[in-house]
């Protein structure tokens, strides 16, 4: 894999202690990616931490500093990835990746990735009603009344607060985690959708 100096200078362990470090690591996500898809990363699981498959994967994973992709950053956050296997040879280059503001998720994706992220918190239906209330909300009401951004960040603080046992067996319920990241999401598609 070609990409930054950014990236190169991350914890990059191909057997992580935890999920920290399993977050920091581009060979552990690319080997988790690879053999379960992108479902493995919203969220990633504790479990994945203890396979055996994605670590000895993780380990043939090798990252390259590539000049071209390095002078890109941080305007974009460029990676090439190259595999070879079978006797064929595969290569894909993203400049900006799904989810940056250059590139951002559709509504349908964010709302997706919102139902992933708050399973075991919310029902399906309650995260998808709060969503379209933020997204298809719009016109001067919207920038006058963010009631509903307000219940998303309510509805999952109440969901953390009152399940502190599974808080702690679950990190991605944390601040900074991808969940915090996905109201962070949604708060930006509540802004963009007053303003227009």
């Amino acid at each position: 894999m070609s990409t930054f100096q950014r990236a190169l200078s991350l914890g990059n362990a191909t057997a992580p202690a935890d999920l920290i470090s399993a977050q920091f690591s581009v060979p552990f996500a690319v080997a988790l990616a690879l053999i379960e898809g992108e479902r493995a990363l919203q969220p990633m699981s504790e479990h994945s931490l203890s396979r055996s498959d994605v670590t000895a994967a993780a380990e043939r994973v090798k990252l390259r500093l590539d000049d071209e992709l390095n002078s890109c950053f941080p305007v974009q956050i460029p990676a090439r990835v190259s595999i070879s296997a079978g006797g064929q040879h595969f290569e894909k280059e993203i400049r900006v990746p799904l989810g940056d503001p250059a590139n951002p998720l559709t509504d349908a994706q964010l709302v997706q990735k919102a139902i992933k992220l708050c399973s075991g918190l919310r029902a399906e239906q309650e995260v998808c009603a709060l969503a379209d209330q933020i997204i298809f909300s719009g016109g001067a009401e919207a920038s006058a009344n963010l009631d509903p951004l307000t219940a998303l960040t309510s509805f999952v603080a109440d969901g953390r607060t009152n399940r502190s046992a599974q808080r702690e067996s679950r990190p991605e319920l944390r601040v900074g985690s991808p969940l915090a990241s996905t109201v962070e999401a949604l708060e930006l598609e509540a802004i963009r959708a007053a303003r227009q």
